[in-house]
């Protein structure tokens, strides 16, 4: 794991840096350090440990210690699930609205082939937007797709892509995307994949962690779930970072 893939502040990792190379420190050194005001270490170490990545070892004074960078990932993509799961809890909570048609369809896919398969065919019929969070893995996607992303962009609609990775290894990946006229970003990891197509039509995405070229996907037809999640999307879109690739 690299430091910037958690997709942190740039304030965020230098705290975090600063205590894996100097170990335990108070908040008033680390802010002495990095030249700011204690106010804010306290305001960044706060959301550094509800992410497990530092633990604080005394109340007083307050005195921190960064966790493992293997530990801090898991942790983190652990807080990004619960995250996940607290908010589409909330998603659900919508629909038992009688304010809102309940009608609505979900279905389950096997298989990374498959799912691109079916993400191909609903994009094929695309008409507004397509808006993704995916890893961005050096293997692609497949030709299919690739093919779908293009002809939407070629058809006027506009296709947005948030990569989870970005390493050397997928440059020429995420080139060949560029190319193809999508819109590509740098964001944070969520710890699964997240793909919204017009105002109706969503996918959750998940991967395993020793394999990530294995997956399962749900497919949702909701409109209003949609439009909630399209909210979190547009979050994140306005953190992600321009790739220069």
């Amino acid at each position: 794991m690299q430091i910037y893939d958690v997709g942190l502040s740039s304030q965020a990792i230098e705290v975090y840096k600063l205590l894996l190379q100097r170990g335990i420190l108070s908040a008033s050194e680390i802010a002495r350090e990095l030249g700011v005001q204690r106010t804010a270490i306290y305001r960044l170490a706060t959301h550094l440990m509800s992410i497990g990545m530092i633990t604080e070892v005394s109340a007083w004074p307050k005195r921190f210690r960064a966790n493992s960078l293997s530990n801090s990932e898991d942790r983190y993509l652990n807080y990004q699930r619960t995250w996940f799961s607290s908010t589409f809890q909330g998603i659900q909570d919508i629909t038992k609205s009688k304010k809102v048609d309940l009608s609505f369809s979900l279905s389950f896919i096997e298989g990374r082939e498959e799912i691109f398969q079916k993400i191909a065919e609903d994009l094929r019929k695309a008409e507004k937007w397509a808006k993704f969070i995916v890893l961005g893995l050096p293997q692609g996607i497949s030709p299919e797709l690739l093919f779908e992303q293009k002809n939407a962009v070629e058809r006027d609609v506009p296709v947005k892509i948030i990569v989870q990775e970005y390493s050397f290894e997928n440059n020429i990946v995420l080139l060949s995307w560029e190319k193809a006229g999508l819109d590509v970003r740098f964001g944070k990891k969520i710890g699964f994949h997240l793909l919204l197509i017009d105002n109706s039509i969503t996918y959750l995405m998940t991967y395993e962690k020793e394999n990530k070229l294995k997956r399962s996907a749900v497919r949702i037809m909701h409109a209003e779930i949609n439009k909630q999640l399209q909210k979190i999307f547009d979050d994140y879109w306005r953190d992600a970072k321009k790739i220069k690739l």
